[in-house]
């Protein structure tokens, strides 16, 4: 399930502060990582952002297709 289906299933209503945190750190913590690599994403939206698995607490960003190196 992506980033944007469970906002729309959930009627585009905020997250609870908890799960929202969660993900905020995550996807914080993954541009880290990328920008460590010199990798920009150039696509990053709701869609191309994963839940790992739907009880717990995980993203995967996913879609590099537009992604390229800093230099």
């Amino acid at each position: 399930m992506s980033l944007y289906q469970l906002l729309e299933s959930n009627h585009f209503s905020s997250l609870d502060t908890h799960n929202l945190r969660a993900f905020a750190i995550q996807l914080l913590a993954s541009l880290a990582f990328l920008r460590e690599l010199g990798v920009v994403h150039s696509d990053l939206k709701p869609e191309n952002v994963l839940m790992k698995h739907h009880s717990k607490v995980g993203i995967k960003i996913i879609d590099f297709g537009t992604s390229m190196f800093v230099h």
